[in-house]
């Protein structure tokens, strides 16, 4: 008898966010060596790109907004940055305030009929990284904004 429990996407999700921010990171330190030509040794994925924005729009799938009442209680609609789907999929979603900055970030890991999440730190890559898709400011977060 098989006694192996499978992981559960909450058992995951941070490893899988993990591995995403070291990419994140990978490229940004990758293109950065290339702008100011200093040598770095690091990982040659990254290659054949003009920049990191190219990459990145590579390294996904799809950046768009998913609209209030898409998916089932779904109430407030938000900004995806999917990076994989099917069974695992994986994704940002980008939630803004009122004003159009940035309220939070969350990183889903989904299998089938199951999925977790864990909200994205502000001083995170992938923070950066979702700010810079939307082009907002990442130092306007939080709802201070009078």
């Amino acid at each position: 008898m098989n006694t192996k429990k499978e992981k559960k996407c909450i058992d995951l999700v941070q490893d899988r966010f993990d591995d995403v921010e070291k990419t994140f990171k990978e490229a940004i330190q990758y293109y950065d060596w290339l702008e100011s030509e200093s040598f770095v040794e690091i990982n040659n994925d990254y290659h054949g790109y003009n920049d990191f924005y190219e990459w990145l729009n590579y390294f996904g799938l799809d950046f768009g907004y998913v609209e209030p009442g898409t998916f089932n209680d779904q109430k407030t609609g938000y900004f995806r940055y999917q990076l994989s789907w099917g069974g695992p999929a994986d994704e940002f979603r980008i939630y803004l305030n009122n004003i159009g900055l940035i309220d939070h970030i969350e990183y889903w890991y989904l299998d089938w009929f199951d999925g977790a999440s864990i909200e994205v730190e502000f001083d995170s890559e992938s923070y950066n990284v979702c700010a810079g898709l939307l082009d907002v400011d990442p130092l306007y977060v939080g709802g201070d904004y009078e």
